[in-house]
């Protein structure tokens, strides 16, 4: 009996097409509550034990039991029963599914040692790893040797093997925000080997609002506060509130810009982390918005003064302000050029983040001199939310030693706050108070 095909979302659609993608072996599907993401991981499970005849995949969790209840139970055996009737056998009590074209789903956890040196006696060509904020990197790195099966389908095409894990978000310093954001490996310091093979997705409640209870998301998910909401509804990697070295608030983020005179550009070169940029708008009374932004590792130089260019052109913006460790860079941008300059911006730290605590604070009105373009500016509204102070014991935090990651947007909307020619913050809010009150 042939499959049934699932409905999809066109975000799950998107997240398909990098399952299917044969350069990509390492996948993360990361977002908010019931997004649809554990429903794509196991039906594609299926379907590939479907078309792979004798193909083995594996799903876990930290604990086996929470795998059975979880991806098991509220997963795979309702995907099985209305997607795949006839196909295949269920073995419940060692949480095994048999395909009759000899493929299996198993089930596992890494919670007794017995079941670790099970997992890891086996090759497979999926494993997909639910809940993967419960898991280490160093697991994660020895699962990965374990994809070493190899079958072929009945027109010999080899079958295409990957890891892949979903998860709701975490603290930013989490290795999995490390490894697949931010291409960084956390143990040895330096980015990771061959980015290119890992994928990466947010999927958001509103990206399954077809497949959830009417109103559950305005209901349930937009009620919460704090961190749950930011990681539950929003889908976003953020850090406790002590130790913060910003308070990002609800009248920092608006959907669309002020009014905007000219546009200039920051940007991080970043050659030992990622490249940052960002793209401000200057009011015509003051204000300024942060309304684009690009975050990249593994860019060739050419690569990167092409991205400074296109941003340049596309807000015709004539000035912007760059870090000082890569003249020749910099040098190379001008060259030529006679419609855009970049020059050295003001690096001083201490400076900066005090002046963007200024910015990011509201006048009398309400209004605050900096704000951030939301639909377009996602990691650095991120990065906001988990910037912190060096953590000096419990509860106790420095007041000046920051700690240097997640910071490649933070960085040069520093050195923009730093360097832009403006009146005082004080003038400003003073101004906007008259010409509101006129």
């Amino acid at each position: 009996m042939k499959p049934l095909y699932p409905v999809l979302t066109e975000k799950q659609i998107e997240a398909l097409e990098i399952l299917k993608d044969r350069t990509k072996t390492k996948i993360l599907f990361y977002g908010g509550a019931r997004s649809g993401k554990t429903f794509l991981d196991v039906y594609y499970l299926c379907a590939k034990s479907m078309l792979y005849p004798a193909s083995r995949h594996i799903m876990l969790r930290q604990v086996y039991n929470d795998a059975v209840r979880s991806i098991w139970d509220q997963t795979l055996l309702p995907i099985l029963a209305e997607f795949f009737k006839g196909t295949y056998s269920i073995h419940k009590t060692s949480s095994v599914v048999t395909f009759k074209n000899g493929s299996e789903i198993s089930v596992g956890g890494f919670d007794n040692d017995a079941r670790v040196i099970k997992i890891m006696g086996r090759e497979y060509n999926t494993i997909l790893f639910n809940e993967m904020s419960e898991c280490s990197y160093s697991t994660f790195q020895k699962l990965i040797t374990r994809l070493s099966y190899k079958v072929t389908n009945e027109d010999g095409v080899v079958c295409h093997n990957n890891f892949i894990g979903d998860c709701n978000p975490t603290k930013p310093t989490h290795w999995l925000n490390n490894v697949f954001r931010n291409h960084y490996n956390p143990i040895e310091k330096k980015p990771i080997d061959y980015p290119e093979e890992y994928g990466c997705l947010l999927m958001n409640p509103e990206d399954n609002k077809t497949n959830l209870p009417d109103h559950y998301i305005e209901r349930y998910l937009d009620t919460l506060s704090g961190l749950e909401y930011a990681r539950l509804r929003r889908g976003q990697w953020v850090a406790n509130t002590e130790g913060l070295v910003y308070t990002l608030k609800p009248f920092n983020l608006v959907q669309k810009p002020p009014k905007i005179a000219y546009y200039e550009i920051a940007i991080d070169w970043g050659y030992s982390h990622s490249f940052g940029l960002v793209v401000v708008g200057k009011g015509f009374h003051g204000e300024a918005c942060v309304v684009d932004e690009i975050k990249k590792t593994g860019l060739q130089p050419t690569q990167v003064k092409k991205a400074i260019l296109d941003k340049a052109e596309q807000y015709k913006v004539e000035l912007g302000y760059c870090d000082t460790t890569q003249p020749g860079q910099k040098n190379d941008v001008n060259e030529n050029n006679i419609d855009f300059t970049l020059i050295n911006a003001n690096k001083h730290r201490e400076d900066g983040i005090n002046k963007l605590r200024k910015m990011m604070e509201a006048n009398s009105q309400g209004v605050p001199k900096l704000t951030v373009l939301e639909p377009k500016c996602p990691m650095l509204i991120e990065e906001f939310y988990s910037h912190e102070y060096r953590k000096l014991g419990e509860g106790l935090y420095s007041d000046k030693d920051v700690v240097k990651l997640n910071d490649d947007l933070l960085d040069p909307t520093r050195y923009w706050a730093n360097t832009s020619p403006d009146q005082s913050i004080d003038e400003w809010m003073d101004e906007y108070d008259k010409a509101v009150t006129v």
